[in-house]
């Protein structure tokens, strides 16, 4: 029986207090009034045992729906149904009644129907009422939801931000329990365990981080998700990454107990309030955004993919790289809607839904490109061969039997030859025990050398491939006795593959026993080369035992390269007769539903259009050509043409088309289909025939005339047409053209304009506000919905910002903002994706610009968009050596260059050289950071007219430029020689109370300039200079250690103006800084000082801010910790600049091949470790010595290496040098091994006197 809720409110409680009286059938007067919706009851509970129902009334005035929560879940245990006045499919209007019904059950539930209030504006409001079905318990907060709650409320760990400000989590219990939720089973979740209480509760679980919980570790059989686990705390770290709470050094302890997962069913709306932080959840009824349709889930970089509700809330879907995230491969999006799972996790201020495993995203995914394909058929076969069902009893010979069952793809052109005694029988134990035996006949293989070749199955491109069949192996010992050996013999039952017939390749195959006779058989491999055909042939060496049935050839995940030459390609397709686009358009039109009609079955047919896809502007989507009839005017002349490949996708990097290119397409037979996708007409092809159902060649350039429209009623049959649609109104906010779909006005109608996301040509772009002109577009369709598809900012010219486009650059003033995307120069830039060493572009159809990279450059766009600051979009150009050469302006020369600094770069210098890359005066090189407000400056004298500089990287690092300004003036001249400077030493030390230290300078070519020097710590560190001679004094540190840099220039207008400059770096040792034992200690910088028997410390100077590190021990993962020191050179002391840890003596020991290094009693070797499961070279302190260290000396200073090889945990490695450095990067204090010198820096040794 039905029970009443004692929450049950007065019958007819209001959400809103009415202006006045409503009745039940709202008019324009009551859509004025307040909005009220009220339900007779809050919750309804049901006792779960028997079929039960309650009726619940509604008041309202306005319109209203009614839907599950969660309909996946609850329609298992409850439905209802709606009384009222249903003004259109499941809204009603005014007062109604909701009746549910739920059925006998033992196991408690809980769901909620949620009632949406709506007017004429939109939704206003919503109103829950709860449904419990049995013994329903709310739950509780759990042990992980109390961790949490800690964690938020403990103001201390608020300053945990990073991993580097990681904090003692310091909780009141040591030990807790939990159950895993999901793990990093697919490699989309960066060593993560996802732990929590499994009570579907908002803020009851936490993240787990560490290298054990990575992918490559099995997780899921390690930590399998609905596992329960004891979480031991006492060592554990807190920090907050982009938001995400984390734990590490948390050990975890894993029971035996399985619980089934709870996994709450969110809204968009709620999902994003962040709250479900590191649970697994799933959110239903999600469609992919059409920008993403029939892409891959994960790419080279890491990608954020978008899902919408229906009513338009968006859901952020992250993807990790492709490289890592292997359990995803070979998964694309799909055009569905459907529930997608996940882990809730944030990224900064953003909610994020991270997939853990393919399961995930199976609703929204199909295992191939391209959107409107229906899904492939699993296990579709190329070839099929079971021997038939003909009588066979007098054993015909493979040339004699007629009965062939040959099916698949590429079965139409096979034939069979037999050799020696081959024959056909069902003698003996049929095929069984394996899926798919035909347990009918079997190809028998008898007397004189037999063997069966299956001559002809076509490709079709196919090169991942997988033969199977059954076999067997009888024979008779006894036959009195009944004694049969029926063990199968590999080794003398051979396979074989051919490309032509003639010329054979063995490949191996695996083998499981299917039953007591038969087994089952596997090969995979992958074709080195495409080939036509393939052949096949079995062969054996003993005769009349072995029995083979069940041949199959199918796509499969490749295997064993297998080269069979070139394969003998067919000849491209012969055109013939012709069809136009309107035949194809009519005869699209006669199909119904998901068929696809063949074209023409029996000949190949000709296809002339012209390609409206304009693949410049970007407004392309993959698998997705427009073309039309030349010249057309009369709607039903254009179509679409949808394929994978380079034909048919523009997004293909060998896509060969441009728009008003004019194709002529063969539509090979049997192949070449047509489709009615939701009204939109196709000419296609089922996928496994997209190698090779059309070829296609250029044969002209059209002129592409757009159809003029006044009205878009019929919109609809223009699809794959440009047209020019008149009296188009933007809407009434200047907004983004590359953001989807936006609602344009035409009259009183909508228009509905389309620019995908990544449209290059309209990056940065905006439309005006209620503007009214032309527009022009080709037209597409997306689920039935007709759409405008500007192909670049000529087609949108008329709402473009500020009512035109802007007036060729003024040659004086050249602005690059790089923001506006890659086609800012014509050609466009290209992308990460096509990144290039050099090419050639014209800005504004005036200006040149080459570009040239000692390793690559490409247009970029930096993830971290939301990002403060400027420049996120920008031209990515690496390293020294590169140069951008500028425009040369008759009579005008360069005279200042102001270059924009790209958000998240690194360090790097720029100078603006001449063409042989010295710079000119005012060119010097400046060291560029990613700092706000990050302008660089040049301004530039005796440049030349009509002369071409360059913008040149002078270091290591990789430039990102977010814009360039370019002035130019009145020049002449050549460019002088530009003064040099260089300064010796370039570092200085000072111990805690020191005199002054002088630096040394040499200038050249600098007639008129004289030395400057600033400090970047006066107070502390004061500079000056006097002639060529810069002198430093510092003041008597009583504190910690410090360091700052003093920067030494050339200036000719009294240091307003610093060229070739140089920078010295400069520490003091902290007050009563100690020293290691000895008095004074010798710099070793060069091997001839290198001697047997000398004592001392090795260090190591990586540059930056670290300064001197003398080694203070060694780490068990083969590096060697250090710790900061000073370096008196006049003195000729070492003092610890700060910590605790002091340096360790080595003693060098002369051997026949160099040196040992030895450390007390033990000896510093190179060698092998094993970090993360695999082998790596290694620093360690051993008991004996292996191979000695040898050294050489650069400009840098001494280099010392070793060798090894061996073997460690059983695992072989062989490092033929290894290098004891710093990292150049100068971002690590440690003392690694490298295995090239190119990697490091600044080994040196300190002997003690």
């Amino acid at each position: 029986m039905k029970q009443l809720n004692i929450w049950k409110t007065s019958f007819y409680t209001m959400l809103a207090i009415a202006a006045g009286a409503f009745t039940a059938c709202v008019d324009d007067d009551v859509d004025k009034q307040a909005p009220t919706l009220e339900l007779s009851e809050e919750a309804v509970a049901f006792t779960g045992t028997a079929t039960e129902d309650a009726t619940v009334t509604v008041r309202s005035n306005r319109q209203w729906t009614v839907a599950y929560e969660d309909e996946e879940t609850q329609k298992e245990w409850m439905y209802f149904k709606v009384s009222g006045n249903e003004v259109s499919e499941g809204i009603y209007n005014g007062d109604g009644t909701v009746k549910i019904t739920v059925g006998e059950s033992a196991q408690p539930h809980m769901g909620r129907l949620i009632f949406t209030l709506s007017n004429s504006y939109g939704e206003l409001y919503r109103k829950y009422l709860t449904v419990t079905q049995g013994n329903y318990v709310p739950p509780t907060v759990g042990a992980v939801g109390k961790l949490v709650e800690y964690i938020l409320g403990n103001s201390d760990l608020s300053g945990a931000v990073g991993s580097d400000k990681a904090m003692p989590l310091q909780y009141s219990e040591s030990t807790i329990e939990a159950v895993i939720l999901a793990n990093d089973a697919a490699g989309n979740n960066n060593r993560k365990l996802y732990v929590g209480d499994n009570n579907g509760l908002e803020r009851s679980a936490i993240v787990l981080y560490g290298a054990d919980f990575a992918m490559a570790n099995d997780p899921v059989t390690k930590y399998p998700a609905g596992r329960k686990v004891t979480l031991n705390l006492e060592n554990a770290k807190y920090y907050a990454f982009n938001n995400v709470r984390q734990l590490t050094d948390v050990v975890v302890t894993v029971g035996d107990e399985e619980v089934e997962l709870v996994v709450p069913s969110l809204s968009v709306e709620k999902f994003n309030t962040g709250d479900y932080q590191a649970q697994y959840v799933k959110l239903n009824n999600m469609t992919p955004a059409q920008s993403f349709v029939g892409k891959p889930w994960t790419a080279t970089e890491s990608q954020s993919v978008t899902l919408n509700d229906a009513s338009g809330k968006t859901l952020t879907v992250y993807m990790n790289k492709a490289q890592f995230a292997t359990g995803f491969a070979d998964m694309y999006v799909a055009d569905k809607t459907g529930t997608i799972y996940g882990v809730a996790e944030t990224y900064r201020e953003n909610a994020q839904l991270i997939p853990t495993k393919k399961t995930d995203i199976a609703a929204l995914s199909t295992d191939q490109g391209g959107g409107t394909d229906p899904d492939p058929t699993p296990g579709d076969a190329i070839y099929y061969e079971s021997f038939g069902t003909a009588d066979v009893s007098d054993k015909p010979l493979i040339a004699d039997y007629t009965g062939w069952a040959k099916t698949g793809s590429g079965a139409g052109e096979v034939s069979y030859t037999g050799e020696g005694n081959m024959s056909i029988r069902t003698s003996g134990k049929l095929s069984a025990g394996y899926d798919g035996a035909s347990g009918k006949n079997k190809a028998f293989f008898g007397t004189n050398n037999p063997a069966l070749i299956i001559n002809k199955i076509k490709l079709d491109g196919a090169q991942d491939l997988q033969l199977t069949f059954g076999a067997q192996y009888s024979k008779t010992i006894d036959y009195d006795a009944g004694l049969y050996d029926n063990e199968f013999k590999p080794e003398k039952f051979h396979l074989a593959l051919s490309a032509d017939g003639t010329s054979w390749t063995t490949v191996e195959y695996t083998y499981a026993q299917a039953d007591e006779f038969w087994v089952f058989a596997t090969s995979k491999f992958k074709l080195k080369n495409k080939a036509a055909y393939l052949y096949v042939k079995y062969a054996v060496d003993e005769a009349s035992v072995f029995a083979i049935d069940d041949v199959t050839l199918a796509e499969g995940e490749g295997g064993t390269e297998v080269d069979l030459g070139e394969g003998g390609e067919e000849p491209e397709p012969t055109p013939g007769e012709a069809i136009t686009v309107n035949e194809l358009y009519r005869l699209a039109e006669t199909v119904t539903g998901k068929d696809k009609l063949v074209i023409d079955a029996e000949n190949n047919r000709t296809l002339e259009a012209v390609v409206v896809t304009d693949v410049d502007g970007g407004n392309v989507s993959a698998n997705n050509l427009m073309v039309m009839t030349e010249g057309a005017t009369q709607a039903k002349n254009g179509i679409l043409l949808f394929s994978s490949g380079q034909y048919t996708n523009p997004k293909d990097p060998a896509f060969p088309f441009k728009s008003g290119d004019k194709v002529r397409f063969t539509l090979v037979k049997g192949l070449a289909k047509v489709a009615n996708f939701s009204n939109c007409y196709e000419v296609t092809c089922e996928s496994s025939d997209a190698a090779t159902w059309l070829t296609a060649e250029v044969i002209g350039k059209a002129q592409l005339t757009p159809v003029p429209l006044t009205s878009i009623d019929n919109l609809i049959d223009y699809q794959g047409m440009l047209v020019t649609v008149k009296n188009v109104t933007s809407p009434a906010t200047a907004g983004n053209w590359a953001v989807g779909t936006t609602t344009f006005k035409v009259g009183s109608s909508d228009l509905t304009v389309y620019v995908t996301q990544d449209a290059a040509g309209f990056a940065g772009k905006q439309y005006a506000a209620s503007k009214t002109g032309d527009l022009t577009g080709y037209v597409s369709l997306y689920k039935g919905a007709v759409q405008l598809c500007p192909r670049n900012m000529t087609d949108a010219a008329a709402f473009a910002e500020g009512g035109t486009d802007p007036e060729p650059a003024d040659p004086a003033h050249i602005v690059l903002d790089f923001s506006v995307g890659a086609s800012i120069f014509t050609p466009a830039l290209p992308d990460k994706e096509a990144q290039s060493k050099t090419g050639s572009y014209l800005f504004d159809g005036n200006y040149a610009f080459n570009i040239s990279a000692s390793n690559i450059f490409y247009w970029f766009q930096n993830p971290y968009e939301d990002s403060p600051g400027y420049g996120t979009k920008s031209l990515f150009i690496g390293k020294a050596g590169s140069y951008i050469e500028l425009p040369a302006i008759a009579d005008k020369a360069l005279t200042k260059v102001i270059i924009s600094a790209a958000k998240g770069a690194g360090a790097y210098s720029i100078a603006i050289t001449d063409a042989a890359g010295t710079p000119v005066q005012g060119g010097q090189a400046q060291e560029v950071t990613k700092q706000e407000g990050g302008e660089y400056t040049y301004t530039l004298s005796n440049t030349a007219n009509a002369t071409a500089y360059r913008i040149a990287v002078t270091t290591a690092g990789n430039a990102q430029l977010a814009k360039i300004e370019l002035f130019y003036g009145e020049g002449g001249g050549s460019t002088p020689v530009q003064p040099t400077l260089s300064v010796n030493p370039t570092s200085l030390s000072f111990a805690a109370k020191d005199q002054a230290k002088t630096i040394a300078c040499t200038v050249a070519n600098a007639d008129g300039y004289t030395v400057g020097a600033s400090s970047s710590d006066p107070a502390n560190f004061a500079a000056s200079a006097a002639g060529t001679t810069v002198t430093v004094t510092p003041t008597e540190n009583t504190g910690s250690a410090r360091n700052a840099t003093v920067t030494v220039y050339l200036t000719n207008d009294g240091g307003a103006t610093k060229v070739a400059a140089k920078t010295v770096a400069v520490t003091q040792a902290a007050a009563g800084g100690s020293e290691p034992a000895g008095d004074t200690y010798d710099k070793i910088t060069k091997v001839a000082e290198l001697v047997n028997g000398m004592t001392g410390f090795i260090g190591c100077e990586p540059g930056g801010t670290y300064g001197l590190q003398l080694v203070t021990g060694f780490a068990a993962y083969g590096q060697g910790f250090t710790a900061a020191y000073t370096y008196d050179e006049t003195k000729k002391t070492l003092s610890l600049t700060s910590g605790n840890y002091t340096a360790i003596e080595f003693t060098f020991e002369a051997v026949a091949d160099g040196f040992n290094i030895k450390q007390g009693d033990k000896y510093l070797i190179g060698t092998g470790i094993i970090d993360n499961g695999k082998p790596k070279q290694g620093l360690v302190l051993a008991d004996a010595p292996a191979q000695p260290w040898t050294f050489t000396e650069d400009a840098s200073g001494v280099i010392a290496t070793t060798s090894a090889s061996g073997t460690v945990d059983g695992q072989a490695f062989n490092y033929p040098a290894i290098y004891m450095m710093c990292a150049n990067s100068a971002s690590s204090r440690f003392l690694r091994p490298y295995v090239q010198a190119s990697y490091g820096k600044g080994f040196c040794f300190f002997k003690k006197n």
